[in-house]
């Protein structure tokens, strides 16, 4: 069988987007999976594996070109599925030991603070993938995440789509112990102190989004500046 797993990631605001970097990560998703599956026409494979992305069912800032390279994978791998061929779509969430985000900490951190929940373990993920392929399946997510947490930067989070995710959950259902509690803040901190806070709360916050750490993030660049 095949394993077609390659990928470029190149991300950014969709609107400063150039041909090339779209390209540029286009190319290894959608032209090596056209090619492959041009190529093996002929043969009796037992598998025709697609590594996708999450991203794909939620949308994900700044990696516009990236999930639509794994949305092209998606759709061919269910024509090649109409066709009575093997293909099997995996969507994959973080992975924490093997593979490019954990090469790249900062990048995992800052996905996994925008999701919750953990990253999978390589291990875990490769027995999800033998239960898939065993049980001829394709487009499942495998992920861990957390709504609440997911819901905050996700613009469509509130539409019927994720209707049956969010449904029971009340606002004080995603209350943290370790939230911060402004109003204290407001009466117990000296003015200095207090806007010290306030902007590496804002750091913090709009790292998630922007996929930065807190620390690349300069408070006298105003927010359109840095691409929010």
């Amino acid at each position: 069988g095949i394993v077609h797993a390659a990928m470029v990631i190149d991300d950014g605001l969709i609107r400063d987007m150039n041909t090339a970097q779209i390209r540029r990560v286009l190319a290894p998703k959608i032209l090596g999976a056209l090619y492959l599956d041009e190529l093996t026409r002929g043969m009796a494979l037992d598998f025709f594996l697609f590594y996708s992305s999450a991203t794909t069912l939620f949308g994900n800032p700044g990696q516009g070109n990236y999930v639509a390279a794994n949305a092209a994978l998606e759709a061919l791998a269910r024509a090649r599925r109409a066709e009575g061929l093997p293909a099997t779509c995996v969507l994959w969430g973080a992975i924490d030991d093997v593979g490019f985000l954990a090469r790249n900490q900062k990048i995992k951190d800052a996905l996994q603070g925008r999701m919750g929940g953990s990253a999978l373990s390589s291990g875990l993920a490769l027995d999800t993938l033998e239960n898939i392929i065993l049980a001829d399946q394709s487009g499942i997510g495998v992920l861990e995440f957390e709504w609440r947490s997911l819901a905050r930067f996700l613009p469509s989070a509130s539409s019927p789509k994720f209707s049956d995710i969010g449904r029971g959950l009340t606002e004080s259902d995603g209350d943290d112990e370790g939230g911060v509690d402004l109003q204290r803040l407001l009466r117990e901190l000296p003015e200095d102190e207090l806007l010290k806070t306030v902007i590496d709360m804002l750091k913090v916050e709009i790292g998630e989004i922007l996929r930065f750490t807190p620390d690349k993030i300069d408070s006298n660049r105003s927010l359109p500046e840095m691409g929010l």
